[in-house]
């Protein structure tokens, strides 16, 4: 929920369309706030900015917090045993409110992609994405390569060719495939 800074998280999701139905249904958890209720954008570890893509992966929840050029994790067993469903803290954060070039700093970044294990990051005004071979388990982990770029401080719109992007947005990973 971009336009109001925060994720919500419906638990009976899994059960659409059957009965009981969704629809009308308030949702049981609020990321990125202190309350249903309220939309405030911020850089502190329960807030955000603009979030753009959310995935649940390996334990992990992984929301691309974009407007604060970071991608903030959750850990699933935190965000599923609150017992209020709101106000709750990331874990871990990579990147941070300052846009930036490096292993470890994004410009705008769109979206993410784990299988549980890796970590990719579609950094997207930096025109390149950044690969973890572990999900990070510290704050401020660097990236471990880059795609799209000749290395982690360069970020121009490069040439089209079959190394670069121009503003990737979305990550599609299959059969071992990016």
């Amino acid at each position: 929920d971009s336009g109001y800074n925060r994720v919500l998280i419906f638990k009976d999701a899994a059960h659409f369309p059957v009965s009981p139905p969704l629809n009308g249904k308030r949702a049981d958890i609020v990321l990125g706030q202190s309350s249903f209720g309220s939309s405030t954008s911020g850089t502190g570890m329960k807030q955000m900015a603009g979030p753009q893509y959310v995935l649940n992966a390996g334990g992990k929840v992984f929301v691309a917090d974009t407007q604060n050029n970071r991608i903030l994790i959750f850990s699933t067993s935190t965000i599923f045993n609150d017992p209020d469903g709101k106000d709750i803290s990331a874990e871990i954060v990579l990147g941070g409110v300052s846009a930036g070039i490096s292993e470890n700093t994004f410009r705008l970044p769109r979206s993410v992609f784990s299988d549980g294990t890796r970590l990719f990051v579609s950094d997207t005004n930096n025109h390149r994405i950044l690969y973890w071979s572990t999900i990070p388990t510290v704050s401020h982990t660097p990236a471990n390569a880059v795609l799209g770029q000749p290395n982690f401080t360069t970020g121009t719109e490069p040439p089209i060719n079959g190394y670069t992007f121009r503003f990737p947005e979305t990550i599609t990973y299959a059969n071992d495939q990016l």
